[in-house]
């Protein structure tokens, strides 16, 4: 099963951001491209549907699950973003 939003497959929307974060070269981008990379394809999905749909239960809705499963697995992905380390980029 295909995931559509508004015409777009979940793998578009996902490439769309890739191809956001390219245009840009700063040190904050680099940051969150790297933060977005250490999360497992369906974490940054979720995290993807959420930012584009603003609304826990819409995503939950459109995954066929609960609102508290989304709302633990987006909880879950903040810490894991914010625990990663501040680095430096050169």
């Amino acid at each position: 099963m295909r995931l559509i939003i508004n015409d777009h497959t979940i793998e578009d929307i996902e490439e769309e951001y890739n191809f956001k974060f390219n245009q840009f070269n700063s040190e904050t981008c680099e940051m969150l491209r790297i933060a977005l990379n250490s999360l497992s394809i369906t974490d940054r999905r979720i995290l993807i549907l959420y930012s584009e749909l603003k609304s826990l239960r819409k995503v939950a809705a459109l995954l066929y699950c609960s609102y508290s499963t989304v709302y633990k697995r987006i909880k879950k992905i903040k810490k894991q973003i914010y625990d990663i380390p501040t680095i430096t980029i050169n």
